[in-house]
């Protein structure tokens, strides 16, 4: 695959260590070269009531690099990333990475009410490359955020106990950790009994609301399953969601005997079982869009039951596009999707590298948007969005294009973002959020969001 890490920063290596994926990981853009002003294009559709003019890059003081892997909305609209920041690194050294929360009030600025005065908290697991790639907030507003090695619980305001300090009453001080291998890719939390279910690389895992494994009924009382494969464990889940039935579908991709990766996406029961009436008799499917490299990294289930996954597809050799797919709840692709009618999609911005990292549902009118990355030319790359109708078309009424391509920092040299994730605001307005170049800063990226216009 072709996942970028921004390359150009210097926790780049370190970080990608934590990265574990189906296939084998490459750079994409670089962050620095080039010059100029930044083109009107690169700054479109952007809600200038937001931040600086629609953006916003953080950075975490003491640290030589930092990027956010999540994001989530409170009820009071408030928006919760999260994410990683890294120290230590030197010549000999590839130091530490820390999780890192921060809180953003609706107007883009940093919620000093949370891990006050900073806006932000960090937090060491394991004194090695603590990545967080997922957040939900629960019933209670309580933050839980999974990544590498293992969950951290976060309150979210009270007299006794200040927003963004860690839940004590869970894990052990609000940290759970110990599971061998375990990497926390997506989150979901049940609504019946606020289980906890993590999605990672080959293995989906319960834990009760405590943080302790789920030993009761889940993964035949061991509290985790493995996901299915073909060769080896090579499957990967990246995201999960948790339908109006309960059952547990995960999105990500498998290798194939061929040697090609492929869109996964399983179902599971409550027990962790695989539901065989999905995918029947397996309980999981797989989708090729050619031959080669394939690999969902976001799902969204509509609200007709019909699921959507989002990630890239290599059009052709080391060139990458969005691509979607939709299916039926019985697992069969949707041919009423996408022009051609074959449930799946594409969509290029230029001809170097388009990757769907993220996808989320408009509420008001159940349009998809899609959000990743784009590399149009040599050594830049830029938060890209994909609005689309309904029946897979691009809603050619948002931009004239349906496609957004955003220049986060609006660098003078180049850039090197990423969105990484998204999130719909009620209102129809998309919130991105990844990795960002600091213009002026070589070697040391930012938290980087956009907030755009609403999707109507």
């Amino acid at each position: 695959m072709k996942f970028k890490l921004l390359a150009g920063f210097v926790v780049a290596s370190m970080i990608a260590v934590a990265l574990v994926a189906c296939g084998s990981g490459a750079g994409a853009g670089g962050g620095g070269g080039g010059g100029g002003n930044k083109q009107a294009q690169y700054r479109q559709m952007l809600d200038t009531t937001f931040g600086s003019s629609g953006t916003v890059q953080t950075t975490i003081v003491g640290t030589q690099g930092q990027g956010a892997n999540a994001v989530a909305i409170q009820p009071d609209g408030k928006i919760v990333v999260a994410g990683y920041s890294a120290s230590g690194i030197t010549s000999t050294s590839p130091g530490i990475a820390l999780y890192t929360v921060a809180r953003y009030n609706t107007d883009g600025t940093l919620d000093t009410t949370f891990g006050s005065p900073n806006g932000w908290v960090t937090t060491n697991l394991t004194n090695l490359v603590d990545k967080a790639n997922a957040v939900a907030i629960q019933a209670d507003e309580k933050i839980v955020v999974a990544g590498t090695f293992g969950l951290v619980r976060y309150n979210n305001g009270s007299s006794v106990y200040p927003d963004g300090s860690l839940d004590t009453t869970f894990g052990t001080g609000g940290i759970q950790t110990g599971f061998t291998g375990f990497n926390g890719n997506a989150i979901a939390i049940q609504p019946s009994d606020e289980k906890i279910v993590v999605a990672g690389n080959n293995v989906l895992t319960r834990f009760n609301s405590n943080g302790s494994l789920d030993t009761t009924t889940f993964g035949g009382g061991k509290g985790y399953v493995w996901l299915p494969y073909l060769v080896s464990t090579s499957t990967s889940a990246y995201a999960l969601q948790i339908d109006s039935n309960g059952y547990l579908v995960v999105a990500g991709c498998i290798t194939l005997t061929s040697g090609a990766r492929a869109f996964f996406l399983a179902r599971y029961n409550t027990s962790g079982s695989l539901d065989t009436t999905f995918g029947s008799p397996n309980g999981w499917v797989t989708t090729e869009f050619g031959k080669m490299d394939d690999e969902a990294r976001a799902l969204q289930i509509q609200s007709d039951g019909k699921l959507v996954a989002a990630g890239f597809t290599e059009a052709t050799s080391n060139v990458y596009t969005f691509a979607l797919a939709r299916y039926n709840t019985n697992g069969n692709l949707d041919t009423t999707f996408g022009e051609a009618k074959t449930g799946m999609v594409t969509t290029a911005f230029g001809t170097i590298d388009d990757e769907a990292l993220a996808l989320g549902i408009v509420p008001t009118n159940q349009k998809l948007v899609a959000a990743g990355f784009t590399v149009p030319k040599a050594n830049s790359s830029y938060f890209a969005l994909a609005c689309y109708n309904t029946d897979g078309t691009l809603d050619t009424n948002y931009n004239s294009t349906g496609k957004v391509e955003t220049d986060v920092g609006a660098a003078v040299h180049g850039s090197d973002d990423q969105a990484n994730a998204l999130a719909i605001q009620s209102n129809g307005q998309p919130v991105a959020v990844g990795n960002s170049f600091v213009p002026g800063s070589p070697g040391a990226g930012a938290i980087g969001l956009a907030r755009y216009e609403a999707v109507q």
